[in-house]
């Protein structure tokens, strides 16, 4: 899928896409990696976004738990330049702090966030076995006054599980992801085949 312009994006049963990125400690990383996995999260943030700050540590602990069952966690941080070694260090930081055990990305030119339609982060995409998205939307309630759960990135994990219909989520109220403020001018780490 080639994206043309700002309105299109991945919809429900769309096919994800054959993508490579490189992670913060600068490993390549493919989806076609986790082939077998029962299902595939996706999932965008960005860790300077006070909204995603307050998913860091529920993120992965929701993570550590569906990995026992095999799911794959893909974190991508639509806003990171990818030769910012200060940016791969905050990268880095953050998913320590948090306790991530899954792969934190990096989308330089953005080319991902557009082809997913990212607008706001956090926000989550499900992919099941065939690798179709089958879920979208936000980890949780977004209340600031109220911890995080990942309760509806739960719901749409547990739908695709029991290999039930796929579900539009509710649409994240995060931040505005800035498209197009920081675009490298060196090579990208991710592609899109």
């Amino acid at each position: 899928m080639s994206v043309t312009t700002s309105e299109e994006r991945l919809i429900l049963f769309d096919p994800l896409p054959d993508l490579h990125f490189v992670d913060a400690q600068g490993e390549t990383v493919a989806v076609r990696d986790w082939r077998e996995a029962p299902a595939l999260v996706v999932g965008f943030v960005d860790p300077t976004s006070a909204a995603c700050r307050r998913i860091h540590t529920a993120l992965g602990d929701l993570a550590r738990e569906y990995r026992r069952r095999g799911v794959v966690t893909l974190i991508v941080n639509p806003t990171a330049d990818g030769d910012s070694e200060e940016a791969m260090a905050t990268m880095r930081r953050v998913a320590d702090d948090a306790a991530w055990s899954c792969p934190y990305l990096v989308d330089p030119d953005q080319r991902v966030t557009r082809l997913f339609g990212v607008r706001r982060v956090p926000d989550f995409f499900i992919f099941d076995r065939g690798r179709r998205l089958a879920y979208h939307g936000r980890f949780d309630a977004e209340l600031p006054e109220v911890p995080s759960d990942g309760e509806d990135l739960r719901d749409g994990l547990e739908t695709i599980l029991r290999n039930e219909s796929p579900l539009i989520g509710r649409p994240t109220n995060g931040d505005p992801v800035q498209l197009g403020s920081h675009l490298s001018r060196a090579a990208s780490p991710v592609s899109a085949r």
